[in-house]
This record gives C-alpha cells, structure tokens and sequence, in this order.
C-alpha cells in the first residue's frame, strides 16, 4: 500500500497511477492519494517518507535553504499531521529528504516530538554508495565488497573513518590512493551533476525568453524577462541525482520492511554518550521495522566534532 499526499492533487494522482501501472509484471500495489494537509491517510505507515522542500541552487547558501524548507513545511500544514507519530504507541518512521537534511531533521524533531530513533534523514546513504562505487572501479570488485560508510554530513562535511570492508586486505597504501581518489571523485560527483541539471535549464529557459522577445519585439522589458529567464531556469532543470537517492529511498525501505538490522548511514539526533552538539548528524545504524537500533560507531573523531558543531550553528540560526 502506497499512500501519495501533495501540494497538488492531480499530481498525486498521476504519479499513482503511473506506478500501479508500472507494477503489472508483479504484485498488485494499492494506492491512495491526497493533499498535504490529509496527513490521517499515514496512519498505519510503516515508513514515511518527507521530501517537501525548495530545490537547491547551486551554491545556495545551506542556512537560506534551510529557513526557505522551514518556511515550506509551516505553511504545508504538515507538521500538523506529523506530531501525531510521537506517540509512544507509534511505529511509523519518518525518512526525511528534504535539506539540506541534518539541519532539516533537527527542526523537524524539534517541531514533532517524533523521538530520535523513528526520525532520520537519507544522510550520508548516497555519499557511502557513490564512494563505494569510485573505489571499487578502482580496485576492479563489486562495489558491495569495496563498501566504505560515509559519516557526517549530506554535502561537504563528509568523514571517512576507515578503510571500510577491504581494510587489512587490501594494501595499506594502494587503498589510501583509492580512497582519496573516491572521496575526490564523490564529491565532484556531486557538483557535476548539479551544475549539468542547471545548464539545461538554463538553456530552455534562454531559448523561451529569446523566443518571447521576437513575439513581443520593442514592448519587452528587459528585467521583467531576465527575472522570467531566472524563475524558468529553475523550474526547467532536470532534478539531479534522483536515481541515486531513489536507490537509497528503496534500500532503506526495504531495510524496515524485512526488519533486518543492516547497518546504513543515516542522520539523526546523535546518542548522548558521544557528548556532540544536539544537531542530527549521518552516523551507522542498525536499520529495523520500526526504526534505529543501536550506533554502530565507537567514538566520534574530531573531525566529526567540528561538522557537528558547524551543523548546530546553522539549526540555531534558523530556529532564531
């Protein structure tokens, strides 16, 4: 059972329908839709899955983002319907997307109550997948074999804390080499993608405005259409990494579903034992039906300190 809500109906709808559709080789998927306000249609979830927010724009500062995804979720009547998961009886757990995702998770468990281990962010789960990838084509293994969990922040706090799976098998310096050229790779990775899905929008969105001034010739205003040109640009890119953090959406997924217990990086409010800053941060949890199970972390570096502390920075100056 699938249970679409959004802004806009109609578009609920059609995703729907596509995907029941695109379910007749195998089991029959039923499906219910709504605005975002008819959040009483989550009850029974196993998983939510929150990814209301404003698209990132390039280098967009990370705290105006957050303030504008604040903003976005006020307004959306939402959180209304999310507080009701806090219960003590609940088993419902919220997998945010929105971000910029650490600072987005804090606000979102501060507005709910909804407690630390049914609220989590996709965090560092694509960081880890796509430095996997880097090192094991490196290496030439199965991505699987070469699995490196990525900690600290979806962006640019990302921490490495070890080898992954082929430490002390791999040679020592020929797996360092691998790693700085995965963690450089992932990283542009990133940005590449980005700022491809914005070229293209760009240009759409340079051709229509071009297309407009020759129909409309001398009665153009030039900043009304640079200010369309902008709006359009960003309307029109292509949304980036989707695939990748679909990807993700399911394995966490399927995590819950099988209550397995495996071990992904996602980003919640950290154990109190580790004595970081109160801002949710991607560390490795045990992943089962009905949320986190144990840290599988020893301690925290210093370097995860300081992504911590820079991260709480930015949830308090959106919380004002």
């Amino acid at each position: 059972r699938l249970v679409l809500l959004n802004r806009t109906v109609d578009l609920a709808d059609m995703i729907a329908r596509d995907l029941r559709q695109a379910r007749a080789w195998g089991r029959r998927l039923e499906t219910e839709v709504g605005s975002a306000r008819e959040s009483h249609l989550l009850d029974g979830c196993d998983l939510v899955v929150l990814t209301l927010g404003p698209r990132l724009r390039g280098g967009q500062d990370r705290r105006a983002v957050a303030s504008d995804a604040a903003a976005m979720l006020e307004s959306s009547g939402l959180l209304e319907g999310l507080r009701p998961l806090a219960g003590e009886n609940e088993r419902a757990c919220v997998l945010v997307v929105t971000n910029p995702v650490e600072v987005m998770v804090t606000w979102i468990a501060a507005k709910t109550g909804i407690p630390r281990t049914r609220l989590f962010g996709l965090g560092t789960t694509v960081e880890s997948a796509r430095c996997s990838d880097h090192l094991a084509r490196r290496l030439d293994v199965d991505a699987p074999s070469a699995w490196v969990h990525v900690l600290g922040e979806h962006g640019k706090g990302i921490v490495l804390p070890d080898g992954g799976r082929l430490a002390g098998m791999v040679e020592p310096s020929e797996l360092s080499r691998g790693l700085d050229s995965a963690r450089r790779r992932m990283l542009h990775d990133a940005e590449l993608i980005r700022r491809e899905s914005e070229d293209i929008g760009r240009r759409v969105a340079q051709g229509i405005c071009e297309e407009l001034r020759k129909r409309i010739g001398g009665s153009a205003q030039a900043n009304a259409l640079e200010w369309l040109q902008g709006e359009l640009s960003i309307a029109l890119a292509p949304p980036a990494t989707r695939f990748a953090i679909a990807a993700c959406v399911v394995e966490v997924a399927r995590a819950i579903s099988s209550d397995q217990d495996r071990v992904l990086t996602l980003s919640t409010l950290p154990p109190s034992m580790f004595g970081l800053p109160p801002v949710a941060l991607s560390l490795p949890y045990a992943v089962r039906r009905g949320g986190l199970g144990r840290c599988l972390l020893h301690a925290p570096s210093a370097e995860l300190r300081q992504v911590a502390t820079e991260l709480h920075e930015t949830f308090k100056a959106i919380s004002g």
